[in-house]
């Protein structure tokens, strides 16, 4: 395991943003997707949220939070003392839901398997529920100081030359002369 961060808190509804926030940061240090980090803040935002409203339904008790980090590989588990799943598959099953279907969709569960990369849930009616998800967190591509991915972990000639954002006559030039797109250096540069 390279880190791993243990978080309680009280299943209270504004708990439920600090948790996700919590997953996002601890990811943050593998240079996620836009998409990727939607996705853990989306994942642990369910589980916490099914913890608070359907484990505990609405009850004062204490959520648990494990995040680690192998290599790429993240895990969540979230964690009540609650009322437990007395039958897991159905409550997998979307639409599904436990709470007033005015409110909730049922669509928890679906949510999270559909964001992470493996879900796996534990329960004991009276006991609580243990959720567990793991995502593989992709490598991107190395972007140069103008925001273009390349390949190479070195500057862009343009960047090296000028330090600059944006570019400058020497950076130009040289696009011109390979044949490149005004500005391809420097990522898209978006006509007014």
């Amino acid at each position: 395991m390279d880190n791993m961060i243990r978080l309680e808190f009280m299943s209270l509804t504004q708990n439920e943003a600090f948790a996700r926030s919590v997953a996002a940061a601890f990811i943050a240090p593998l240079d996620p997707t836009v998409e990727e980090l939607a996705d853990v803040r989306t994942a642990v935002s369910e589980a916490v949220t099914n913890a608070i409203i359907h484990g505990y339904r609405r009850r004062r008790g204490m959520v648990s939070m494990l995040l680690t980090l192998k290599g790429r590989l993240f895990t969540a588990r979230i964690e009540d003392k609650g009322c437990g799943i007395e039958d897991i598959e159905l409550a997998m099953r979307p639409f599904y839901t436990t709470g007033n279907r005015d409110e909730r969709s049922g669509m928890g569960f679906a949510v999270m398997a559909a964001f992470m990369d493996g879900l796996h849930v534990e329960s004991k009616v009276g006991e609580g529920t243990a959720v567990t998800m793991e995502k593989l967190i992709s490598r991107r591509e190395e972007e140069c100081e103008g925001g273009a991915e390349r390949e190479s972990l070195e500057p862009c000639e343009g960047c090296a030359e000028c330090e600059s954002r944006e570019p400058c006559e020497g950076c130009a030039e040289r696009e011109k002369s390979e044949g490149l797109e005004a500005g391809a250096a420097f990522g898209k540069i978006e006509n007014g």
